[in-house]
C-alpha cells in the first residue's frame, strides 16, 4: 500500500496500537490516543531494529520518506542507522553547552589576548547566558541568533545589539577554529541597526550643575566615585583608565599611564593641574611612600581595591535618574556616560583653538601613519599647555 497523505489523515484511532506497512520497513504506527508515528523497521545482525523518523504532521510524509531514504542508503554502506542515532546522542550529551563554551573562550583565548576582556564577560553574563546558557552550542541556529539581537534592539539598546553579535561572532568562530563546532551560526548575519553616533558633551551650564551635584552629598555614590567622574572630566582620559589609577604612577605633576593599562597598548603620560592634584591628594596624602613596592589605588573601593569597571557609567545613571520616590533627577540634565565627560573635555579644547590632532594627542588616539610610528617626540609640552588651559576654563566655568 502506497501511503498519501489523504490516507494518513484518515487512519482512525483505534482501542489498541496498530501498525500499517507501505514496504522496505516504512512503517506508521497510529496509538490509541491518535499519535500517528513513521518507523523504519528492518533486522540488522539477526536482531529487529526500530528507526523513528517522526511525528506526523509535525514531520510530513515526505519528511519522512526522505529520512526512510536516506536510512536505507546507510545500511547499503554498512551503517546501522539506529546504532547511529545511539552515538550523535552520546556525542550530544558530551558536547559543551554554550556556558561552558563561553568559559572556554574566555580563558583560553579573550584573557590571553584582549585588554577589554571584562567587556566580553559582562557581555555573556547580561544579554547571551540568560538566553543560551544551558543550550547545546551546536544547536544555535541562524535564527536564534537573530531573535536574540532583536530582543536586545526592541528594549532600546541598538548600540549593545551590535556590541553582542560581535562577541559571540568571535566566540563561534573560535570554536570552529579549534573545531569544537563545525560552522557558526553567525554567518552572514549582519547587525540589525546602525550604530548610533555618540556625540553628547555637557555644556557649561551642565558642567556646573554636575560638579555641584556631586558636592551636594544628596547622591549615592562613594568619595572614590565622585572623585574618579571628575578626573575623567579635568584630564580628558578614558574612564576605565582613570578608575584604575595607582599610587606608583603620579610622579607630580605627571601621571604615567603604563602600557598594559592602555586601550592601545601605548603608555601615556598626562600633566596634572591643581584640580587634578587635588581629586587626587584626597587619598595620596596619607599614603607614606607613594613609590611603595605595593602602589595603592587611587580611587579605592570600601576593601581597599579597584573598583569594578561598570562602577562609573552606574553611577551616572544614579546621578540623572529618579530614584524610589523622586519625581525629578538629583540631576535633572540629559542622561550621559563617563565617555561623554571626556568628550566633553575634548570639546572644550576645540573651542580654545586646538585641532583634531592636537586633542588626539591628549587622548592617546593612535595614529597609524608612517610618520607617526617614526616619530617618538611624546608631545609633553603641548599636552602641559593644553591641560593647563583646560584646568583654568573649567574653574571659571565653575565659578560661573
Amino acid at each position: 500500500m502506497k501511503f498519501t497523505d489523504k490516507y494518513v489523515q484518515k487512519l482512525k484511532p483505534q482501542q489498541k496500537r496498530f501498525e500499517v506497512l507501505e514496504g522496505d520497513g516504512f512503517t506508521l504506527r497510529v496509538t490509541p490516543g491518535g499519535v500517528k508515528t513513521f518507523y523504519y523497521v528492518y533486522k540488522s545482525g539477526g536482531k529487529n531494529r526500530r528507526l523513528q523518523l517522526g511525528v506526523y504532521p509535525h514531520c510530513t510524509l515526505a519528511d519522512a520518506r526522505d529520512k526512510h531514504r536516506a536510512a536505507i542508503s546507510q545500511r547499503h554502506n554498512g551503517v546501522d542507522p539506529v546504532e547511529e542515532k545511539r552515538l550523535e546522542r552520546e556525542e550530544r550529551l558530551l558536547a559543551p553547552t554554550v556556558q561552558k563554551l563561553s568559559e572556554d573562550y574566555m580563558e583560553k583565548h579573550a584573557k590571553v589576548k584582549k585588554r577589554s576582556w571584562r567587556n566580553d564577560e559582562q557581555i555573556f553574563e547580561k544579554d547571551v547566558l540568560p538566553a543560551w546558557g544551558d543550550r547545546k552550542a551546536a544547536d544555535i541556529r541562524k535564527r536564534d541568533v537573530i531573535l536574540l539581537l532583536e530582543s536586545i534592539v526592541d528594549r532600546g539598546s541598538p548600540n549593545q545589539s551590535g556590541q553582542v553579535l560581535k562577541i559571540i561572532r568571535k566566540m563561534f568562530n573560535w570554536a570552529v577554529e579549534r573545531d569544537i563546532l563545525e560552522a557558526s551560526p553567525c554567518h552572514l548575519v549582519k547587525p540589525l541597526a546602525a550604530p548610533v553616533r555618540k556625540d553628547r558633551a555637557l555644556s557649561e551650564e551642565e558642567i556646573r550643575m554636575f560638579w555641584r551635584t556631586l558636592d551636594s552629598g544628596e547622591v549615592r555614590i562613594s568619595s572614590s566615585m565622585r572623585r574618579c567622574l571628575r578626573l575623567i572630566l579635568v584630564t580628558g582620559q578614558r574612564p576605565g583608565e582613570c578608575l584604575g589609577m595607582m599610587s606608583d604612577e603620579i610622579d607630580d605633576p605627571w601621571w604615567t599611564i603604563p602600557a598594559e593599562r592602555v586601550k592601545n597598548g601605548r603608555e601615556h603620560r598626562v600633566w596634572l593641574g591643581p584640580l587634578a592634584l587635588e581629586l587626587i591628594g584626597d587619598l595620596t596624602e596619607d599614603d607614606q611612600d607613594k613609590k611603595t613596592k605595593d602602589p595603592l589605588p587611587v580611587f579605592a573601593n570600601k576593601d581597599g581595591d579597584v573598583m569594578d569597571k561598570a562602577a562609573p557609567p552606574r553611577a551616572t545613571r544614579r546621578l540623572t535618574k529618579p530614584t524610589k520616590g523622586q519625581k525629578t533627577p538629583r540631576l535633572p540634565i540629559p542622561p550621559f556616560t563617563p565617555h561623554d565627560l571626556r568628550r566633553t573635555c575634548a570639546t572644550q579644547l576645540g573651542a580654545l583653538g586646538y585641532d583634531n590632532d592636537q586633542i588626539g594627542r591628549l587622548l592617546n588616539h593612535v595614529d597609524g601613519t608612517v610618520t607617526a610610528i617614526y616619530n617618538r617626540h611624546k608631545y609633553d609640552d603641548l599636552i602641559q599647555e593644553m591641560l593647563q588651559k583646560w584646568d583654568a576654563r573649567l574653574q571659571g566655568i565653575l565659578a560661573g
